[in-house]
């Protein structure tokens, strides 16, 4: 899978290139997947453990693993949604047989199931790193909002947490905050080529 999506724009032009908004899209969706993910396999080898007792949790691990190819096509397709690359057809290589310990084993046995697996696991954690400067750059749009139009009645008062009455250091503040907007912008398109780069090396061949 190549990428080309990424161009070393200067720090302010992030705000008028398209890929930035579908970065900032795409981190927010994936930690939302990304909890789905985490709680789909933990509670999955959970109930497969304990039925496996009554010989049922063979035919759930094979539905958890099942699951596990099915989300790797879903990231495939969010790649080519929000990065516009080429991915390779996804090939399942597994085979099924009437006996499902057979088909359970040929899980087991291929190399690709284990790395997609540990790839949705950590989706967690890198998720809720992803997660962490969106929201952050989401309140930083709300107070530069908020900023001019309470600042129209003499004063400001951000959740008793900054006061001021003064113009000059509502101005001071406000070039202050859109600096950091920017540099914001910048680091969601840099953690999104980690995240690309992290799952175009785990996702392929």
């Amino acid at each position: 899978m190549g990428n080309e999506k990424f161009s070393d724009s200067r720090f302010f032009d992030i705000i008028i290139e398209k890929q930035t908004y579908h970065n900032f899209i795409y981190s927010v969706i994936s930690f939302f997947l990304a909890v789905f993910y985490f709680v789909f396999l933990l509670s999955g080898l959970l109930i497969s453990v304990l039925l496996s007792v009554v010989w049922v949790g063979v035919p759930f691990l094979i539905f958890v693993f099942d699951g596990v190819w099915f989300f790797v096509g879903l990231e495939r397709k969010l790649l080519i949604w929000f990065f516009d690359i080429k991915a390779a057809v996804l090939i399942k290589d597994i085979q099924y047989y009437p006996n499902q310990m057979k088909t359970f084993l040929s899980y087991l046995r291929n190399r690709r199931t284990w790395r997609y697996f540990g790839y949705l696991l950590l989706k967690f954690p890198l998720g809720i790193i992803s997660i962490i400067v969106p929201l952050i750059f989401l309140a930083l749009t709300f107070l530069m909002v908020y900023f001019p139009i309470i600042s129209v009645f003499g004063k400001i008062n951000v959740f008793n947490i900054y006061y001021t009455e003064s113009y000059i250091e509502v101005v001071f503040v406000f070039f202050c905050a859109t600096v950091l907007w920017f540099g914001l912008l910048n680091v969601i398109n840099w953690i999104s080529r980690i995240m690309l780069f992290f799952t175009q090396k785990m996702l392929s061949k």
